[in-house]
């Protein structure tokens, strides 16, 4: 009996160790891949939302701690705030005189049809987004950056608007604030 027990245990051990190392080989041979295009869907979305289709021809991409400044003095950046589902991850675009020109959603979880109006790709109250911003994110545009009062709530998601403006704030915060 503990014979058997032994020889499954190897047999298990094997088998994993066996489908651990497929794994790893898979995620090194696609590792490359994945990241270009990954990199690719960062650009696209960062030349809509700039309005701008040569950015990826002399940016360095942004981090969470930095921001990168464009040929025309604005400046591109990314923030990351916590909101009732979790993470979210914004891509933010302040003009030169420091108001808003833009914020992009693209990650999130938080809960579908309460809060995926921050969602780029879902059309709210019948208006189809443009350049992938929601009629929602699109208040933000023109707003001064350190300021953010005029900011619509939605019923049901206070955690997600609140988290919304403040990972703008923070991210004004950190890139030098205004102009």
């Amino acid at each position: 009996m503990t014979n058997n027990i032994v020889k499954g245990l190897a047999v298990l051990l094997g088998l994993t160790a066996l489908i651990v190392g497929a794994l790893a080989w898979v995620y090194d041979a696609t590792r490359e891949r994945i990241d270009t295009n990954r990199n690719q869907a960062f650009w696209k979305e960062a030349e809509s939302l700039a309005n701008d289709t040569t950015l990826r021809d002399y940016l360095e991409r942004p981090t969470l701690t930095s921001s990168v400044r464009l040929q025309d003095d604005r400046r591109l950046g990314l923030a990351r705030t916590t909101g009732y589902g979790g993470s979210i991850d914004l891509m933010i675009l302040l003009n030169a005189d420091g108001s808003i020109a833009g914020v992009r959603t693209l990650r999130h979880a938080e809960t579908p049809g309460i809060g995926d109006f921050i969602d780029g790709d879902t059309p709210i109250d019948g208006n189809t987004p443009i350049n992938g911003n929601t009629p929602w994110m699109r208040q933000f545009r023109g707003l001064d950056a350190t300021d953010l009062p005029d900011i619509d709530g939605r019923t049901g998601a206070t955690i997600t608007v609140d988290a919304i403006r403040q990972g703008v704030k923070t991210f004004v915060e950190n890139s030098g604030g205004s102009a």
